[in-house]
């Protein structure tokens, strides 16, 4: 079927990989020529059968200039050459381990996962892997979540004792950052400053400055009846802190109505209300918010700007 667990994009390249996971095509990104595609899944393996996929650009591993390409298909984590397709190293889980997840800085790959013992793990892709167990078990059917928070590479990971616990990937050190009601757990939108987490209803902003332990504050919660959806945070003031624009609309059974609230909300406890400019989409008219885009802040005289895109279900 067509679609794509994963895109990854730079100044060089567009990097797709197919919904099942088996196959990795690069563009040029200037001219949108095909660079190459490459198979990654072996003959006679099964092709979307619930694999756990994802494409990243990660650190330049053999040297030639161009940041090269990570990717999680078929339990395996792939280093792929940007240049040529090639495959440059290859890593499997240990024992009986599963991939659920890849996280990349500008030099390091990690690949997170979960063992039959219910607990995440983390495995350092290099020509030697490193593989470690996190001391947490994770809450039944919840896999660990990768985040960057101010650069800095963590698992975020819901136990079976109903703790949000935050794991340093480089330090190996894991925080306890709360205690949600939530069953579930994802990322709801990406920013290097401050990331979101949707724990179940809620949403928890995250920060982590330099040299501290990282934090996380629930910024919206959503009511019976209503449904949240949030942006990309804008970073205000200090980068550490991090904001994010999050909409609260009427929902029941599937349909959408009226957009009771836009609001701007900080890490340090600062919030705006303000209306969709749109009276179609403010009313409900265009159906369910699908997503917001949040342009990163600049500063307007003594305060600051940013930009939001609104996208409804009926791909307005």
């Amino acid at each position: 079927s067509g679609g794509f667990a994963g895109v990854a994009a730079n100044r060089q390249a567009l990097a797709t990989l197919s919904k099942d996971g088996c196959t990795l095509r690069t563009w040029q990104a200037k001219s949108g020529g095909l660079l190459w595609d490459l198979d990654l899944c072996p003959a006679g393996t099964a092709r979307g059968a619930g694999v756990y996929a994802a494409v990243q650009f990660g650190a330049d591993v053999n040297n030639d200039k161009f940041a090269d390409l990570a990717v999680l298909s078929n339990n395996n984590v792939q280093i792929v050459s940007t240049a040529s397709g090639l495959s440059v190293r290859s890593t499997g889980p240990e024992g009986d381990a599963v991939f659920t997840g890849l996280l990349t800085t500008p030099t390091t790959t990690f690949a997170l996962g979960r063992s039959a013992n219910g607990k995440a793990t983390v495995t350092v892709v290099d020509v030697k892997p490193d593989t470690w167990e996190l001391p947490e078990t994770l809450a039944t059917g919840v896999d660990p979540v990768p985040l960057l928070v101010g650069g800095r590479p963590f698992a975020a990971v819901l136990t079976n004792t109903g703790k949000l616990v935050l794991h340093d990937l480089e330090a190996r050190k894991s925080t306890e950052v709360g205690s949600p009601s939530g069953k579930t757990l994802a990322a709801e939108a990406d920013n290097v400053d401050a990331p979101l987490l949707r724990v179940g209803d809620a949403l928890f902003l995250v920060s982590a400055q330099a040299g501290a332990a990282p934090t996380a504050r629930a910024v919206a919660t959503a009511d019976a009846g209503t449904s949240i959806v949030a942006g990309g945070s804008a970073v205000v003031g200090d980068a550490a802190s991090g904001s994010t624009v999050v909409a609260t609309q009427a929902s029941s059974a599937g349909s959408c109505g009226s957009i009771a609230a836009l609001t701007w909300t900080t890490f340090a406890g600062q919030s705006h209300n303000f209306d969709l400019p749109e009276p179609v989409g403010q009313r409900g008219d265009r159906g369910c918010l699908t997503k917001l885009f949040v342009q990163s802040a600049t500063v307007q005289g003594n305060g600051y700007s940013a930009r939001v895109v609104a996208q409804f279900e009926d791909a307005s």
